[in-house]
């Protein structure tokens, strides 16, 4: 086939597709499993959740095709400037579909930033009008009577490497509910209200083609609505000195913020650790301190971002949070510069004003000035877990959370914070032999992993979650054990291990892991094939037995897939 087609049914697509290989690529696994994970309305939903090295809604058009069209000898015109005029800035709001990788992923989203330029002869120039297709690039429409005329056609996006381009086309759905395009339809219209709100007339569905053939691109809106954005973000008064504050959450997270006081305004920065210069504000009432939802805090990833409120649901036995109109109160302790809440509610940086579609999710928050580290004992990984070794899927899954905080609550400084891998309680060492990623970030070998380490491929940190994708079996447990050292001082958690016969973890007290592991240093390394011959050069890609001897004589083997 010449270009992806792509499926409506995401579960559909996500089970056919890995069902048709038996190593499916890693991002295949990953789309997969947040594609067939329920949603529904009121499940917090990130707005980064697809979140790779490079920036989701950069225009990656050339990606996703798996032959390119034939190369055309003409190169379309695409407008990159705008003519003079006035550019009105905008909250849009869209849904439809955009391609990733092999997906079609659906969007909904109403805090998308837009652009739109009005010059004095009634030209009109959207900046990129697609939210997931951003080139810095500009289609052009025409003004009368309130209706902005866009013609099809228009080039947003050129590869002369590849030798073709996309272009804008009206779509129509066929009866199985699939889009094509609808060569019949020349134009499309937008209205433009009295109050400057400019929408899609419903009657259209705009989407891109291929310049090549005309085929679609799998990029569709059904809606667009562009309300003309005033909204100013909070700022901290520039007399108001901070002080360094902790940042705790009930998961287990946290990080570093700044507060700052003035009469009976408390201004918080950096609550989300995306967002380290946004402020919010509470206003400080006796013993008590309120913050209200709606605040502005800025942009990030072309979004415009809230601080809002979310209150605890709970459904199925499954808790979420749902957006609330009702204020976050804290209990303020002045002298000991505390903030603590009963409530179970969340401050949400959000990227949305009528659902949960968060960058940072704050569950049941407490702050405290920070005056600085401490030695500390760091809290037991919890949520441990592996499914085994999948020939399926050519890779086993171990996650876990490591908590940021110590057993009295408290935050831990994250440069200070490592954990140790055990595979049958000896100790784990990535390899770049089967963890090839780790030498392109400068690590010959990899035993203490960095707490904020992740090599965006097999070893996955989000929050205090981590997933480490592995490639042998024949183990019966596999843990994590966290480590903490500041001021020369070092302390660890238990190490929790998974039994992956019984489904059972246990907990084993650090004062006892030297009696039970191998903790000697891995001083040899040998090969060898399943018939039990030493290999010299064992090939990529299949099944060995990996043989590693350590410094006190102790031997370990199990099978495993060479990368």
């Amino acid at each position: 086939m010449g270009k992806f087609t792509f499926l409506f049914c995401g579960c559909l697509l996500a089970a056919s597709s890995i069902a048709a290989s038996t190593t499916a690529p890693r991002y295949e696994r990953q789309i997969a499993k947040a594609m067939t994970a329920p949603l529904r309305e009121g499940v917090a939903k990130p707005a980064n959740a697809i979140e790779p090295k490079s920036e989701i809604r950069r225009f990656n058009a050339g990606s996703e095709r798996i032959a390119k069209a034939p190369a055309e000898t003409d190169i379309p015109e695409i407008i990159t400037q705008a003519p003079a005029g006035t550019t009105v800035t905008y909250s849009k709001e869209s849904a439809g579909y955009f391609p990733y990788m092999f997906w079609l992923m659906e969007y909904d989203e109403d805090c998308a930033v837009a652009e739109i330029v009005f010059t004095d002869n009634d030209e009109v120039y959207f900046k990129d009008i697609f939210s997931y297709a951003q080139n810095d690039t500009y289609v052009k429409g025409t003004l009368s009577d309130g209706i902005i005329t866009v013609e099809m056609g228009q080039c947003i996006y050129y590869s002369a490497r590849d030798g073709y381009g996309c272009k804008l086309a009206a779509l129509s759905v066929d009866e199985s509910g699939y889009p094509y395009v609808n060569e019949s339809v020349d134009k499309v219209t937008y209205t433009v209200d009295t109050d400057g709100t400019v929408k899609l007339s419903p009657e259209y569905i705009l989407g891109l083609a291929y310049t090549g053939d005309d085929s679609w691109a799998n990029f569709a809106d059904f809606t667009q609505t562009y309300t003309v954005f005033t909204d100013t973000p909070v700022t901290k008064p520039a007399s108001v000195t901070t002080e360094k504050w902790a940042l705790t959450t009930a998961d287990g997270n946290g990080h570093i913020i700044n507060v700052g006081i003035d009469g009976n305004d408390i201004y918080f920065g950096g609550l989300s650790d995306k967002m380290p210069d946004a402020w919010a504000k509470g206003t400080i009432d006796g013993d008590k301190v309120t913050v209200d939802e709606k605040q502005f805090m800025g942009i990030y990833s072309n979004m415009y971002q809230y601080l809002m409120i979310g209150a605890s649901k709970e459904e199925d036995g499954e808790k979420y949070y749902k957006l609330t109109s009702e204020p976050m109160v804290f209990n303020y302790d002045a002298n000991a510069k505390t903030l603590t809440t009963d409530e179970e509610k969340a401050l949400i940086v959000n990227a949305s004003l009528k659902k949960v579609y968060y960058l940072t999710i704050l569950g049941q928050p407490t702050m405290y000035f920070l005056d600085k580290f401490e030695p500390a004992v760091p809290s037991n990984p919890t949520n441990v877990y592996t499914d085994g070794y999948s020939p399926y899927s050519g890779c086993g899954t171990f996650e876990f959370t490591l908590p940021i905080l110590d057993t009295d609550g408290k935050l831990l400084d994250s440069s200070c914070y490592y954990y140790n891998i055990y595979v049958d309680n000896y100790l784990f060492t990535l390899y770049p032999d089967e963890y090839s990623s780790i030498a392109d970030d400068g690590y010959e070998e990899l035993t203490d992993i960095p707490y904020d380490y992740s090599d965006y491929w097999d070893l996955e940190a989000s929050g205090a979650d981590r997933t480490l994708y592995y490639y042998f079996e024949g183990f019966e447990t596999i843990g994590v054990q966290a480590i903490y050292t500041v001021d020369g001082v070092t302390n660890k958690s238990a190490l929790v291990n998974y039994n992956i016969e019984t489904g059972q973890t246990n907990e084993v007290d650090p004062a006892s892991i030297s009696v039970i592991t191998s903790t000697g240093k891995a001083v040899n390394v040998e090969y060898y094939d399943l018939m039990g011959r030493k290999l010299a050069n064992p090939a990529t890609g299949g099944m060995v037995i990996k043989r590693t001897t350590y410094s006190d004589g102790s031997v370990k083997s199990y099978k495993c897939i060479l990368k």
